[in-house]
């Protein structure tokens, strides 16, 4: 009878209805809400994950200090182009580099030469949105040797203030969710900006505070968590799953 209920796979929610309205039977919701929860149909296309609460860098307390960096891809005199962005988050001052490609050592060569002119920050920031130096920046560039730190409180206190009300509107409508352990059984979105449809597979590591390394079908994905979530399944599908992604993996 469940299955005669679930067959267009309508939901929980819409399926408890159209049950209630027709059926009853002790234990029917409990019975109902797990063989919803773990059909393989529903959790392949679920709803996509509701976004992750902001998470703030540190507050600078001086230039060049904390900087963010990441790649975008751009049209240039009708040519696509690969840029490198840095942006200072003392200044909001932003310096934007070309690359050839995007291998190791062309990224390494282009960080080398910007802290060259500018000085090592305290801290690189990759995957987030600059001045011949020291007269610009009203300081020492950052070097083997220790540094006057110069702070200036206004602006450090505008920053944290800018920081606190951009996190109060972007947290409106996100979700925290728990953290994933290594071999964790899941569901990825392969490809969500253009298939919001759920693959499974299971986490071989964690790459950063957000992101998962996923093995699926014996390739590898590095996903954010809005991405990846644990996979709902019953102990029977537990074990034919392991053997197939072990096969695939192994190929």
């Amino acid at each position: 009878m469940i299955e005669k209920i679930h067959t267009s796979h309508t939901g929980i929610e819409n399926s408890l209805k159209l049950t209630k309205q027709n059926l009853f039977w002790p234990g029917m919701t409990r019975e109902i809400t797990e063989k919803i929860r773990y059909c393989e149909i529903c959790q392949r296309h679920s709803n996509s994950s509701q976004k992750l609460p902001m998470m703030s860098s540190p507050i600078p307390e001086h230039p060049w200090q904390v900087i963010p960096m990441d790649v975008c891809f751009a049209e240039h005199q009708e040519k696509n182009r690969k840029i490198l962005v840095f942006v200072d988050h003392y200044l909001d001052y932003f310096k934007a580099s070309f690359l050839k490609d995007l291998k190791p050592t062309t990224v390494i060569s282009c960080l080398k030469e910007t802290f060259s002119r500018f000085g090592i920050p305290e801290l690189l920031i990759f995957g987030h949105a600059l001045s011949p130096v020291q007269r610009l920046m009203s300081r020492q560039t950052r070097q083997g040797l220790s540094s006057i730190n110069l702070k200036m409180k206004d602006v450090t206190k505008n920053i944290e203030d800018r920081h606190k009300h951009s996190k109060l509107y972007c947290d409106r409508n996100t979700k925290s969710s728990p953290a994933l352990s290594l071999r964790d059984k899941v569901n990825v979105q392969l490809k969500p900006n253009t298939d919001r449809v759920w693959s499974r597979g299971h986490v071989e590591q964690r790459s950063s505070e957000r992101s998962y390394l996923v093995s699926q079908n014996g390739k590898h994905y590095i996903g954010n968590k809005v991405n990846v979530k644990l996979r709902q399944e019953t102990e029977e599908n537990s074990v034919s799953v392991e053997s197939s992604e072990s096969v695939n993996i192994n190929k």
